[in-house]
């Protein structure tokens, strides 16, 4: 039997499909049971039945998704980020879940890109790519539109494609908006030793292993800082305050006596007691799920949290310090003081 039949051939044989075919009003089990019985015909049309469940069933995860990151319920978990949740969490994979909550970000930013996947004439795969082109890139909302247009019904390679010669005539931007002729590929083969330190690193700066050449960078920065005599920084007068004192965890001593609260700086911790807490909570995000006990696993762009806020009377203390991770310290901050005082706090702050 001919397969590249008409699409309105198929439509008109439709009918007769569902009264004949051995899949009508059967259990999903028991339809792919009886897939050998089928006519060419009738595969076909059940296959696009099944690729158009696919495409409204991902369009539904994508829906669910977008209302577990608006509800924070991922943080509520103990997971510091929706990529975690939906790798332990769902069980997919980290590319699986990287092409997803893409894809969720892409709709956020340009809500045709749903009618797009939906339809599927924007493949999962293509829109995480324009994504994530779109994050290395400062764009008008009016060309990542044409862009978004330009990469339907293409290919992956097609796609990466339009998306370079794009880039091209912004200017041949490269990384970070930097132009290409500017920059040095860097090739190493790194030991175990050196990934953890890197990882480690990547932890304490708070910036994403994905992004090594910022890391690098201001690894560098570090290094020149502390040993180029042109650029070391002079050393305070050792008359300076206590508040000026920077932590060292390698050689700063532990005192005996508790620490006892300023009234003055109520906000105030000494480097000592920073050590107890890294010590203490191993240099892990404290947060722990009330109901099943999990605790968030994340070692990256941590902060020391108050249990109890300064706000409510909460003192510098042991027992009423944390480390929590950036998200989960503005989840706390959020359950504690109310979602209208942290976006006024974030809109004062915001640089």
């Amino acid at each position: 039997m001919n397969l590249n039949a008409t699409a309105d051939v198929l439509d008109l044989r439709e009918l007769s499909v569902k009264k004949q075919s051995p899949l009508v009003k059967k259990p999903e089990s028991e339809k792919r049971d009886c897939l050998p019985e089928l006519t060419n015909n009738e595969l076909l049309l059940a296959t696009k039945r099944s690729v158009e469940h696919e495409r409204e069933a991902m369009i539904a995860v994508l829906e669910h998704l977008n209302e577990i990151k608006k509800r924070k319920v991922h943080l509520e978990l103990g997971y510091s980020s929706l990529h975690e949740f939906c790798v332990n969490e769902l069980k997919y994979s980290d590319g699986a879940a990287y092409r997803r909550i893409s894809a969720l970000h892409l709709i956020g930013e340009l809500p045709q890109a749903k009618g797009a996947l939906e339809n599927g004439v924007l493949s999962l795969s293509n829109a995480a790519t324009l994504q994530t082109h779109f994050k290395k890139s400062q764009m008008q909302i009016n060309a990542k539109e044409a862009l978004l247009t330009a990469v339907q019904g293409k290919s992956k390679r097609e796609c990466e494609k339009i998306l370079f010669a794009a880039a091209q005539a912004r200017g041949s931007e490269g990384h970070h908006g930097l132009a290409v002729n500017t920059l040095t590929k860097l090739e190493f083969l790194a030991d175990q030793a050196l990934t953890q330190d890197l990882k480690r690193l990547s932890e304490l700066l708070a910036i994403p292993q994905t992004d090594l050449s910022a890391l690098i960078k201001r690894i560098a920065r570090i290094a020149l800082q502390a040993i180029d005599p042109v650029l070391k920084k002079t050393r305070k007068p050792v008359t300076s305050s206590a508040e000026d004192h920077v932590a060292n965890p390698a050689t700063d001593v532990i005192p005996q006596e508790p620490i006892k609260a300023s009234p003055v700086k109520l906000r105030y911790i000494p480097a000592y007691l920073k050590k107890q807490i890294w010590i203490r909570d191993q240099s892990q995000c404290a947060y722990t799920h009330p109901e099943s006990k999990r605790r968030c696993t994340s070692r990256f762009r941590l902060e020391i949290d108050h249990i109890k806020p300064v706000a409510h009377g909460g003192r510098s203390t042991l027992e009423n310090l944390r480390l929590l991770c950036f998200h989960h310290n503005q989840y706390a901050a959020e359950e504690i003081l109310g979602k209208a005082v942290m976006e006024r706090h974030r809109i004062k702050t915001k640089p």
